[in-house]
């Protein structure tokens, strides 16, 4: 119901009227009365009866018409009289300025769209790009890391570019139509020409102009304070998802730290960080790793080339080669990290377990290539001797399997110590370990996520202790150890409990070394000689035992024997003064090349032919066609993990996980190099075979068959 004002009239009828007004209004600025359809004359005239106003106006406009056909044809009718027809040529150039004054409208509407559209284009644009960085943030994309800071901040810079030319552009669009609609306020366009409108009750046209004003800033204000609006909120949640994935990706991640010994510690999968340096090729291994820094692949792979000329047996950087052609081959790859210790004491494990899980990874992508599938990366994790580097450096491998999802398992660490430090890390993540040579006692039933290719010291030990009593006949016996090791405590715990009995007792309390410290093996010997033992067992690595060795005093008959753990069998680690009494020294070990190359014979053609691939070598020759046990036991614990994946590539999965896989390596039987490879309910070997092995003069080693019968 509507209720009338003072003056009579009725609000919405008032309104409904000057909207009817207006389109008429429009109608007539292009059109004369008598031009006008049937129907729409019949309208207009039914309106006009009723409206005062509209009357007024049509009577202007013939005015006007009347005035203009009078300068036409140069006339001076009265304004009463009817207008005559144009002429044709008078006619054609009216309706041409007609056409030229649509096309303008028509161009001007057009562009105003387009403005719009620009408008839009712009902040979508921006936004989009907020929602990418987003994206890329929250799924941890993997971006070259050198470069990741300068990405993203050009990124942000382009996005908050493009919202902002949108409010510009936008703006500048607003500021146009109000002087437009300022101008035509309260007028009325005839051509070229502008007449005031007749009188429209102008409180109510004022007033609806503003509300649908008002409207129009109210809808533009509203888009404009969203847009800003989900532009900050991606702002705050990129910047609070990017504390655990951006910020660490601007400070180099593999970056080399100086700990207990000054080894180089980190992570590496491409070669923009290298560890063993300290050989031949070690200087073009570093440009090569500041090549890849750089982004010049091309150029490291040329540098990688000379290496591997120079030095053909550097295993590391035949890693890092296939780790790029992986990469390149676009085929999908899962990624397992190669766990060790890069310590001068330990160099030669080191590189041994790079080589037997090298010679893994060829031979596994080579197949894979043929038959397109799954191909295998190695990431090269290095850690200190120490007991705290090994955490810092699983802490990094979990952040890096956290960013990239195809790393699903840990070949390694190579020594017990190492093993034990980072075991609760990984196992945290659920990253199963397979440890080629990890022995202590410890770790047995330690972790579901840890297994081992290598028996515990207790196997080897009671081995020992057997061959000491029977064989050597050993009734003074002194023992070394470092208590504070994990697998020399337990090598030297094992020996004492298998040894003594009623019949057989050491000669003197343990002697203590500490690992890594010389010194402290050279200034007890006067103290262990004196005591005249038949047997010295040394439960240590070869840096301390070439001490021992050096200071045994000649002899020609009934010499005193070292007697040692599976840590002395790594060739690489032994100086040429030290192989002088190597003939003195007996050994356990898990593995031996004269023991498995009849059933393995590919294995050991695989490995010369990766490391002395010209055949320059002397055969024999160790670290290039002759190889020592951690090299078979690399191999094999790489191998059991390649098996399990493929077990789960048979069953159709395409995303491996560590969980997946540590299910599979429960149960799994592989047969590798060193014998066949499955594991109890604490993750050791079942039935591995041991043997000892003895020195010779000239560096060579053979088994002592005694105990075989």
């Amino acid at each position: 119901m509507s209720s009338q004002n003072d003056a009579g009239h009725d609000p919405i009828e008032d309104v409904f009227m000057h909207v009817t007004c207006d389109r008429w209004a429009e109608k007539l600025a292009v059109t004369r009365v008598e031009h006008l359809s049937e129907d729409e004359r019949h309208a207009f005239d039914s309106h006009v009866q009723s409206c005062s106003r509209c009357q007024e106006l049509a009577e202007q406009y013939e005015v006007v018409d009347t005035y203009f056909y009078r300068l036409l044809l140069n006339e001076r009718p009265s304004t009463t009289r009817k207008a005559p027809p144009l002429l044709v040529s008078r006619r054609s150039k009216g309706q041409a300025h007609h056409i030229w004054d649509l096309f303008q409208r028509t161009v001007g509407q057009r562009m105003v769209a387009f403005q719009h559209s620009l408008s839009l284009l712009l902040q979508g644009s921006g936004l989009i790009l907020l929602l990418i960085m987003l994206g890329a943030v929250f799924f941890q994309v993997e971006v070259d890391r050198n470069r990741i800071t300068p990405v993203a901040l050009v990124t942000l810079l382009l996005a908050f570019t493009l919202i902002l030319l949108g409010f510009l552009n936008d703006s500048l669009l607003r500021k146009a139509f109000l002087q437009r609609s300022s101008r035509q306020q309260n007028t009325l366009a005839w051509r070229e020409f502008s007449l005031p409108l007749p009188a429209v009750t102008g409180e109510m046209q004022e007033g609806a102009s503003l509300a649908g004003t008002r409207r129009r800033g109210r809808q533009r204000l509203l888009w404009d304070k969203w847009t800003w609006g989900v532009a900050l909120c991606l702002l705050l949640i990129i910047g609070a998802v990017s504390l655990g994935w951006l910020w660490p990706l601007t400070m180099p991640t593999h970056k080399m730290s100086d700990d207990a010994s000054g080894a180089p510690v980190g992570i590496s999968v491409d070669g923009r960080l290298v560890f063993d340096t300290n050989r031949q090729d070690g200087d073009l291994k570093r440009q090569a790793a500041s090549k890849i820094q750089e982004g010049d692949i091309d150029g490291a792979r040329e540098l990688w080339k000379q290496a591997l000329t120079l030095d053909s047996n550097d295993a590391e950087l035949l890693i890092y080669r296939e780790n790029q052609l992986a990469r390149d081959s676009l085929q999908p790859y899962f990624t397992l990290v190669v766990g060790t210790v890069f310590a001068q004491q330990h160099i030669g494990g080191a590189r041994d377990l790079l080589q037997g899980a090298y010679v893994a990874q060829e031979e596994y992508n080579a197949q894979a290539r043929q038959n397109h599938g799954m191909l295998l990366r190695l990431m090269i994790a290095a850690a200190d001797y120490d007991s705290t580097s090994p955490t810092t450096i699983a802490t990094e491998v979990v952040q890096a399997a956290q960013k990239d999802h195809t790393i699903i398992g840990v070949m390694g660490w190579s020594t017990s110590r190492s093993a034990v430090s980072s075991l609760q890390e990984l196992t945290n993540a659920h990253l199963p370990m397979v440890s080629p040579t990890a022995s202590s006692d410890v770790l047995t039933g330690s972790s579901p996520y840890f297994f081992r290719v290598a028996p515990p010291d207790t196997q080897q030990a009671t081995l020992a202790a057997r061959y000491a009593q029977d064989v050597l006949h050993a009734k003074r016996v002194v023992l070394m150890s470092d208590p504070d090791d994990a697998y020399s405590d337990s090598l030297a715990q094992a020996f004492m409990q298998h040894y003594q009995d009623s019949t057989h007792k050491l000669a003197h309390e343990p002697f203590s070394y500490t690992k890594g410290d010389l010194s402290t093996v050279e200034r007890q010997m006067n103290d262990i000689l004196a005591q005249k033992p038949d047997l010295i067992y040394f439960a240590g690595y070869v840096n301390e035992a070439s001490v021992l060795l050096k200071r045994l005093p000649a002899c020609k008959v009934n010499c005193l024997t070292v007697l040692g753990g599976d840590a002395l069998y790594v060739q690489g680690d032994y100086s040429l003064e030290a192989f002088k009494n190597y003939g003195r020294l007996r050994f356990t070990a898990f593995a031996f090349q004269a023991r498995s190359q009849a059933a393995h014979p590919q294995f050991f053609t695989s490995y010369g032919r990766a490391f002395d691939p010209q055949g320059q070598y002397r055969a024999g020759t160790y670290g290039y066609n002759a190889t020592d046990a951690d090299i078979i036991l690399g191999y094999d614990a790489t191998l059991v993990l390649i098996r399990a994946s493929q077990q789960l590539q048979a069953q159709g999965q395409q995303h491996l996980t560590g969980q997946e896989l540590q299910q599979v390596l429960r149960t799994i039987s592989v047969q590798g190099v060193s014998g066949n490879i499955h594991f109890d309910a604490g993750g050791n070997p079942i039935a591995k075979d041991i043997v000892i092995l003895q020195g010779r003069e000239d560096g060579t080693t053979v088994i002592d068959h005694s105990l075989d019968h």
